[in-house]
Order: structure tokens, then sequence, then C-alpha cells
């Protein structure tokens, strides 16, 4: 999925099709989850927020996975 604004998943881990979230720069991949991803535009960021499971963030070279209750902010 490639978003402008922002959105509220809730998505089960497929290994051979896995559930990707593109805003700007920052690429989330589902873990087995449910998150939100902000980001518009006209941001000076994007967020993504995870609730519950896990969410693998990449941006700029760098990659990480974040769980629940955690957040990665990039900045463009």
């Amino acid at each position: 999925v490639q978003l402008r604004g922002e959105a509220y998943f809730e998505a089960v881990r497929d290994g051979v099709r896995p559930f990707e979230v593109e805003g700007g720069d920052v690429l989330a991949t589902v873990l087995g989850t449910a998150f939100e991803v902000s980001a518009y535009d006209t941001a000076d960021a994007v967020l993504v927020r995870v609730r519950s499971g896990r969410v693998r963030v990449a941006a700029g070279g760098d990659t990480l996975e974040l769980t629940a209750g955690q957040h990665a902010r990039y900045d463009k």
C-alpha cells in the first residue's frame, strides 16, 4: 500500500505475500500486528505507531523492529 495521509491497519503475517505500507521514504512491513502510519506530504516527518504485535520499519538505510507501545519517527 502506498500511503499519503494517515491510516490504521490490522493485518496477519503472510510469509509469501508480506503486507507493506510505504509512506514517503518509510517502508513498514507487517509481522502480525495492529499499527498506524502517518505520512502526510506536507508533514516534516513520517510516524509509525504499533498498537499490538510487531512491525519492521525501514528508512534512510536503517531497519528496526517495533513492538506494542513503541513508535518510530523519520524526519524527512
